[in-house]
């Protein structure tokens, strides 16, 4: 139960470091748009932080094997039972934005059931190490 608590508190550090370059880049983008257009909705920069966030994890797991919140607590992707291909990075990347939506809570009860994967693991056939 120790492995598994350890693996969840890295796992949502770089998760909230994650969503920091989300966000941060969703501001700078969206400063720069309400900057040229006198009206900006809400739902505009939800949009744009949608479409960014999908970028991002994708690009990044793809190419790098980890996201910039990965890489800085040395955590890394491995596909389980081959390479880590663009559908399995653009799974991890729709999973990631589901588990917004829930707030986590699928990931984590997934994690306590089975010790050692969330959910977004399980369904993409990826491990983090």
């Amino acid at each position: 139960m120790k492995n598994c608590i350890n693996i969840l508190l890295l796992r949502v550090a770089a998760f909230v470091i994650d969503i920091s370059v989300i966000l941060l880049y969703t501001s700078l983008v969206g400063g720069l748009i309400a900057y040229f257009v006198e009206a900006m909705e809400l739902y505009i920069l939800v949009i744009l932080a949608l479409i960014f966030s999908f970028i991002y994890i994708t690009y990044t797991l793809f190419f790098w094997r980890a996201t910039v919140g990965m890489m800085l607590l040395n955590l890394k992707i491995t596909a389980v039972g081959g390479d880590l291909t663009l559908g399995r990075a653009i799974g991890r990347a729709f999973t990631f934005l589901l588990s917004l939506g829930t707030l986590g809570i699928f990931n984590i009860i997934f994690l306590l059931l089975s010790k050692d994967i969330l959910l977004t693991d399980y369904l993409t056939s990826t491990r983090i190490e």
